[in-house]
């Protein structure tokens, strides 16, 4: 059959139904509620404090406003997009945590309006609210971590994305939002690659609609929308690095290191296995999403336009799960955007029970208790709960054991959040004007704290310890430690990061057993002068 292009179908032009709109004191008190427990939960998040991978990101930030680039200038092993958002950060609110969290809630709060902008046109904008809510609680939940990763704003890139893609009339304008769907899907790949998948589902859904409205012929119109969009970010992102000179050392870093540190975590577990622990941990961890979809299913499918735009979004989410699984590292960050774009199809499954029962005097009242036991359903929620009665205590603190405790909110695994901040502190005090720094181990951040510029490209020392980089890095460290030596040595023990190396032992161990040189130099140049914790600092013996 022959669907002429120049006519759009009803659905093209209004492809949702008007939806039931509940009104009244009690949506309004419900709506401030769900406000409120928003605004609540960004202002926990303001409080976070930097884990270990945003002092990576943050400092290989840095490195743009110090006349450098990433790779060349700065080291790690992460795709480039983190950095150019959190040197965007930078640029807008100044160096510091404080700057890079008032980006982060104003991206989330962008999500919102992309939330809104979808919902207004499925159900009812008001639903973004409670979306946004949703959202922004499975993404901090999970702890100071596992927030501000490229998970995180991947979210927001994304939301974008799909609402670019959604039905609209043929013209210029379709052809330029196709392509800015297809740009944000490629920066969300340069965020994560496995973010950048979700291109294909809503390529095939954006295919489907114009088949459905003017025919196959037309399929040229998306294709090269979609073509282009993505190859102007990709261009622009291979411009940028080979006009700065990180090209190579960006090569070396995405296509020879990383490859051999994700096989460090692949095992004999099956593919199967892997998806099917994914998708365990997802529900495990993140209460809410699940049963606002199953709300969604039962309730709002009957519609076809939202069922589609169901079925797109759900898509988008299963196939980043799958690139969960593929990474075989189930860490809460790597789910982040999955929990929080589910967030607007659960939003809309619980705004279709409130629509059936907003007309009863008991529903605010029975909406609100029920809500209670899925906002402290997982162990990760219940753990927030704990340090949110925490957070609040500080405020009532003298400044001093309120200190004490925020470091102790932030202390992880083999971080310790209070020894860094005691050794920039000293480092910043102590340092001769000009001075630069080198950590031997796995907390750049002290370069952060301190102000201190690195003595060289590689501001944490896993490449020195990879048993498949070693022998390049170190010979590459040694080369600058004798042209120009730092004025102080960090050295870090039990910094054990066998997920990441394969190798159970901590910096101080690697330095002892087989990293002679250091060893050597340390002991001839320089003197230990503090020790903070996990942290001996050394600082180079005055000349004669």
């Amino acid at each position: 059959m022959h669907h002429p292009a120049s006519r759009p179908t009803d659905r093209a032009a209004a492809p949702f139904a008007p939806p039931r709109r509940p009104r009244g004191w009690p949506t309004a008190a419900l709506l401030a509620a769900v406000a409120a427990f928003a605004a609540f939960i960004l202002a926990n998040l303001a409080h976070y404090s930097f884990g270990r991978d945003q002092g990576i990101y943050a400092m290989v930030a840095e490195a743009f406003f110090h006349g450098g680039a990433p790779y060349a200038d700065a080291w790690d092993f992460k795709t480039p997009g983190i950095f150019f958002v959190f040197a965007a950060a930078r640029a807008l609110f100044g160096i510091g945590e404080t700057g890079m969290r008032i980006f982060e809630i104003l991206s989330f709060l962008a999500m919102g309006g992309g939330f809104w902008l979808i919902s207004r046109r499925v159900i009812d904008g008001r639903a973004a609210l409670l979306a946004f809510a949703i959202a922004v609680f499975g993404l901090t939940i999970v702890g100071f971590w596992h927030v501000t990763q490229p998970e995180s704003f991947g979210a927001v890139v994304l939301s974008f994305a799909i609402l670019l893609a959604m039905p609209m009339r043929p013209g210029p304008a379709r052809m330029a939002a196709w392509a800015g769907s297809a740009a944000l899907y490629t920066f969300a790949a340069l965020l994560k690659p496995t973010l950048g998948g979700g291109i294909l589902v809503t390529f095939g859904f954006v295919v489907w609609q114009v088949a459905q409205a003017e025919g196959w012929r037309a399929l040229w119109r998306p294709t090269a929308a979609f073509f282009v969009g993505g190859a102007s970010m990709l261009g622009a992102t291979a411009a940028y690095l080979v006009a700065s000179g990180a090209w190579d050392a960006f090569y070396d870093a995405l296509f020879v290191f990383a490859p051999q540190y994700t096989a460090v975590s692949y095992t004999d577990t099956s593919f199967g296995q892997l998806v099917l622990d994914t998708l365990s941990e997802f529900v495990r961890t993140w209460a809410l999403p699940p049963v606002g979809i199953l709300a969604l299913l039962v309730l709002g499918m009957r519609d076809p336009a939202r069922r589609a735009i169901t079925l797109h979004i759900l898509g988008v989410v299963a196939v980043i799960l799958l690139g969960v699984a593929l990474q075989a590292k189930l860490f809460h960050y790597h789910f982040a955007t999955a929990a929080a774009l589910s967030a607007l199809p659960a939003a809309w499954g619980f705004w279709l029970v409130w629509e059936r029962v907003a007309g009863y005097r008991i529903a605010l009242p029975l909406c609100l208790v029920l809500a209670v036991p899925l906002l402290g359903a997982t162990n990760e929620a219940r753990k927030f709960w704990i340090e949110t009665r925490q957070r609040v205590a500080m405020l009532t603190m003298p400044a001093e054991d309120a200190a004490r405790r925020d470091a102790q909110l932030y202390k992880l695994w083999t971080t310790d959040t209070q020894a860094n901040r005691d050794a920039a502190a000293w480092l910043k005090a102590e340092a001769p004007e000009g001075s630069t720094l080198f950590v031997w181990g796995f907390e750049p951040i002290i370069y952060y704290y301190s102000g201190l510029r690195p003595h060289n490209r590689y501001i944490y020392n896993v490449p020195m310890r990879a048993r498949w980089s070693q022998e390049t890095a170190r010979a590459e460290f040694l080369a600058g430690l004798e042209a120009a030596p730092p004025w102080a040595i960090v050295v870090q023990e039990n910094d054990k990061l066998p997920w990441v190396l394969g190798d159970p032992r901590g910096s101080r161990e690697v330095l002892e057993e087989e990293f002679g040189a250091l060893r050597d130099a340390l002991g001839a140049d320089y003197m230990l002068s503090e020790t903070f914790g996990p942290l001996q600092i050394y600082t180079r013996n005055a000349p004669g």
